[in-house]
C-alpha cells in the first residue's frame, strides 16, 4: 500500500468520526451516514477539480449543505402539538 494511500484512509477514518461527533451534536439526521457524506462531498469535489476545471465556491458549498444537511424549518409553535389533536 503507497504512503498517498495509507495518508488517505488515515484522513478519511478520522473526517469520519468528525463528522460522526458533529451530526450528533448538531442533531443531524441519522441519514446518510457520515462516510457517505464524506464520499458525496470529497467525489463532487474531485469532479469538480479534475475533469470539469469549475470552480470550488461558496454557491458550491451552500449547494452541498442544502442537499446533505437541508433546513428542517420552522418547529411547532411554542406549546404547540405536532399531528392530529
Amino acid at each position: 500500500m503507497t504512503d498517498e494511500l495509507v495518508g488517505a484512509q488515515v484522513l478519511r477514518t478520522r473526517l469520519t468520526g468528525l463528522a460522526l461527533r458533529e451530526s450528533t451534536r448538531l442533531d443531524l439526521p441519522a441519514s446518510p451516514a457520515p462516510s457517505t457524506v464524506l464520499d458525496i462531498v470529497f467525489g463532487t469535489l474531485r469532479y469538480r477539480v479534475l475533469p470539469t476545471r469549475r470552480p470550488v465556491d461558496s454557491e458550491l458549498a451552500d449547494e452541498l449543505l442544502a442537499v446533505l444537511a437541508p433546513d428542517p424549518g420552522p418547529g411547532p409553535p411554542s406549546g404547540g402539538r405536532v399531528g392530529r389533536v
